[in-house]
């Protein structure tokens, strides 16, 4: 993985969640698109975001982070899981 790709990831992560349920596009591959799913406490919403590309499989966690209202949120203990595949998390 090259330097920068976090930050590039990191930027159309963002831009995923601002859109959501809209997608976008994976900056790495230019195949995929970009998922993510937040997992945390029900009430204050503070948790883990896990973001992945669909196609190549690399993406990002966040801990402590904060998840909009307008997006769906998997609760701790929920026995459905987080649904995040494995992925290659990308480190610079």
């Amino acid at each position: 993985m090259a330097k920068g790709d976090r930050r590039r990831f990191m930027a159309s992560m963002l831009a995923a969640v601002d859109a959501w349920p809209e997608l976008a596009g994976c900056p790495l591959c230019a195949k995929g698109s970009v998922k993510f799913v937040y997992y945390g406490h029900a009430v204050t919403r503070i948790g883990y975001l896990w973001s992945w590309c669909d196609a190549c499989l690399r993406g990002v966690s966040i801990s402590r982070a904060a998840a909009p209202e307008h997006v769906p949120l998997v609760p701790f203990g929920s026995e459905s899981g987080a649904g995040a595949p494995r992925y290659a998390e990308i480190k610079r």
